[in-house]
């Protein structure tokens, strides 16, 4: 599996060589997804990851620097309250996305952005499976939603004010996301690498790829719009 993720990821965006980071570097892991990754999901894509590792682990065993703070603020602080729907291996209603407002962030956990500001990595997920139909009238499942596209804007003020140098997107999911947040002029972002459904140690191999220990050399094999309702199918 971490072969599989290692030969498979697809760089997106790097641009002036945002990736990969230096050796050492000191990094914050931004928005509720970050500690709770999508490594398989519903049905016979569901993964036992009771000995699988977080991204925290997996960056730190890969030699970079993680911001506990950040990282507590999800597990067990305020953010904790904003967190996806673990579901169930044959889910009866359709995915939602939920993220922690920016406003809900403290000063003290944007404080220790600024200890650990050599790169943001923001990580975006969305389920993918039998039995859940991805949600198209209420909302656009597979655009960033309103929370999402706030922490951008927020790490782009940070980033403006020379808080955080570089911003690294991460896109752990099978659906292909649409991706107009990647050429919209607000948000400052330096990097985006497609990582997928990670499996039980893929996540092992996407912190090496980050830290320069493997290079991405995976293609897309689908489309990924900038907007989706561009199809007409998407009509229906």
């Amino acid at each position: 599996v971490e072969q599989v993720e290692a030969e498979g990821a697809a760089l997106l965006l790097n641009k002036n060589n945002a990736l990969p980071l230096e050796s050492g570097a000191n990094v914050s892991c931004f928005s509720n997804s970050s500690v709770s990754l999508i490594y398989g999901r519903t049905g016979s894509g569901n993964v036992d990851i009771s000995k699988s590792s977080t991204l925290k682990s997996a960056l730190t065993d890969a030699g970079l620097n993680v911001n506990e703070t950040l990282w507590n603020f999800y597990t067990e602080g305020e953010g904790s309250e904003y967190v996806r729907d673990p579901g169930q291996l044959f889910p009866h209603r359709n995915a939602t996305a939920v993220d922690v407002p920016w406003e809900v962030y403290t000063d003290e956990v944007k404080d220790s952005v600024k200890q650990y500001g050599d790169a943001a990595l923001v990580v975006f997920s969305r389920v993918g499976g039998e039995g859940s139909d991805l949600e198209f009238t209420e909302e656009n499942y597979l655009e960033l939603i309103p929370e999402e596209r706030e922490l951008l804007a927020g790490l782009t003020e940070m980033k403006a004010a020379g808080d955080i140098e570089k911003i690294i997107v991460l896109l752990n999911t099978s659906n292909a996301l649409q991706v107009d947040f990647l050429k919209d002029s607000a948000y400052d972002i330096d990097a985006c690498l497609w990582i997928g459904d990670v499996g039980q140690t893929g996540i092992d191999a996407v912190a090496d790829i980050l830290a320069g220990n493997v290079t991405p050399s995976g293609r897309l094999v689908d489309t990924y719009c900038y907007d989706n309702f561009s199809s007409p199918a998407m009509m229906n």
